[in-house]
């Protein structure tokens, strides 16, 4: 017996293809590549505030200036670091660092956020948002205005007479009277004495609270 031979099967779609091809035409266009997977990165967002009546808000990407629709004001946005003698002159809606070295002894700066290493003399420091502290910041709180103020871990702080702001947030050492119309974080590292007055007071675990107390919603002193 003859060896039998396996058929083969053509459909009628390869038929048609075949007989396309003969007769000139082009093959049939390949699917179109698959898109690549992930996500669509997001420009940053910050908070500025305006240099000249505090009005706050948050901004998306890195622009260099703003209009304040408050007080209908250009201002820049315009981060500065300073590290030797300061006597001039800072409005900027971004943020201002007085490095260790810093020493501001005459003018004004006036920022969204302001963070201290070095010393404050004299002259007028504004933090239209944040005050931030650290070690070997030396400064007369009554030189200095701000919102919310945050004592880094390692700042000693001793002020006399009475503090007052919107948030405080201690991970290091301070001493005084506070008034604080919203929230007390104390972490376990901060250390605070004296007196205060809050609406919300929030203690790690660690922390060291040695003050005449007063928490609730009636506790502190209006927003101004």
């Amino acid at each position: 017996m003859a060896p039998s031979r396996k058929a083969t099967v053509v459909s009628g779609f390869d038929i048609v293809r075949t007989i396309r091809r003969k007769e000139g035409d082009a093959p049939p266009s390949a699917p179109p590549p698959e898109r690549p997977g992930g996500s669509v990165a997001l420009p940053p967002r910050r908070q500025v505030a305006c240099p000249q009546c505090g009005w706050e808000t948050q901004i998306s990407g890195r622009p260099t200036f703003g209009v304040c629709p408050k007080c209908r004001r250009k201002f820049d946005i315009v981060d500065y670091t300073l590290d030797t003698e300061f006597q001039g002159r800072i409005e900027t809606g971004g943020a201002v660092r007085l490095a260790a070295g810093a020493r501001v002894f005459q003018g004004e700066i006036s920022a969204a956020e302001v963070e201290i290493e070095g010393r404050v003399e004299s002259g007028r420091v504004v933090a239209w948002r944040r005050l931030t502290l650290r070690p070997g910041a030396a400064c007369d709180p009554r030189l200095l205005q701000f919102r919310d103020l945050e004592v880094a871990e390692g700042a000693h702080l001793e002020w006399e007479g009475a503090v007052a702001c919107r948030n405080l947030d201690v991970a290091g050492q301070v001493a005084g009277e506070f008034d604080v119309q919203q929230r007390v974080r104390l972490r376990s590292s901060g250390r605070l004495q004296g007196r205060l007055r809050c609406r919300a007071l929030q203690v790690e675990e660690g922390a060291g609270l040695l003050a005449d107390v007063v928490a609730g919603p009636d506790a502190a002193s209006p927003a101004g």
